[in-house]
């Protein structure tokens, strides 16, 4: 096995435990309010209407449709009904993994705002920003990692191979608790320095988080302090881990 079908098959595996995990909790939910079989007062237009809206990312169709559900129960009941859809989607390979991560993290961000939470992230910014410079070809990682942060309710937003001014321009507009900077190449770490001191100068977060990660690194990891990043990582699964642990929720999102 190669090490990118190592990379595939564990986000797979761990998409799954996250679906099953968030079916079980809508379920509880549901069920606590005696309404166990809510799912079937949603009508299978509307539950098709709102699953293509969670796979084209499309955050204020899926806003608008499930706002139109008069109770929480209804609402509960569709998301639970698109987290059954996305299990059977991912099992038949009727859509792939990246679009599966895509749909789920919306609705777990949605699910969150019925609870007014949003784990996982940092208080007062809502956006990780993950940059892989120009002629670097390593970005199977990087997508992966983008994919998994996004199911997990991060607004994620992957620039590549542009101009790094567009990522100054992207962390002095928005809300970014983290900047992530994979680099495969040695050669792409000339002037990094500057760079992630121009990306803390221009954020609008003065606590700006810079992780850096990919092929260009290796142990000890000392020997980059020099770089002024916070962190550096060897595999995105620690990268991962890490902003997983970040424990301030964001402000809630406008209440369902």
């Amino acid at each position: 096995m190669d090490g990118a079908t190592s990379i595939c098959n564990e986000t797979e595996g761990w998409l799954i435990k996250g679906l099953m995990l968030q079916r079980a909790s809508l379920a509880t939910a549901l069920s606590n309010a005696n309404q166990a079989r809510a799912p079937r007062q949603v009508s299978l237009d509307a539950q098709l209407d709102f699953l293509n809206a969670a796979l084209r990312s499309d955050m204020a169709v899926a806003r608008a449709q499930i706002e139109d559900l008069r109770t929480p129960v209804a609402r509960r009941a569709l998301l639970l009904r698109s987290v059954e859809t996305l299990q059977v989607s991912l099992q038949t390979r009727r859509h792939s993994p990246s679009e599966v991560a895509q749909a789920f993290g919306l609705l777990r961000r949605l699910s969150a705002t019925l609870d007014g939470s949003a784990p996982g992230r940092a208080r007062g910014c809502g956006n990780f920003v993950l940059f892989v410079p120009a002629e670097e070809d390593h970005l199977l990682g990087p997508q992966m990692l983008a994919d998994r942060l996004t199911a997990e309710g991060w607004d994620v937003t992957m620039i590549t191979g542009q101009d790094p001014r567009d990522v100054l321009q992207e962390v002095s507009t928005a809300a970014t608790c983290a900047l992530g900077i994979s680099v495969g190449y040695d050669r792409n770490l000339l002037g990094m320095a500057d760079f992630i001191l121009d990306a803390r100068m221009e954020s609008v977060n003065s606590k700006l988080e810079v992780l850096l990660g990919g092929g260009a690194f290796t142990a000890p990891l000392e020997q980059y302090a020099f770089l002024g990043a916070d962190r550096i990582f060897l595999d995105a699964g620690a990268a991962s881990r890490h902003l997983r642990q970040r424990q301030d929720p964001l402000p809630a999102e406008k209440r369902l």
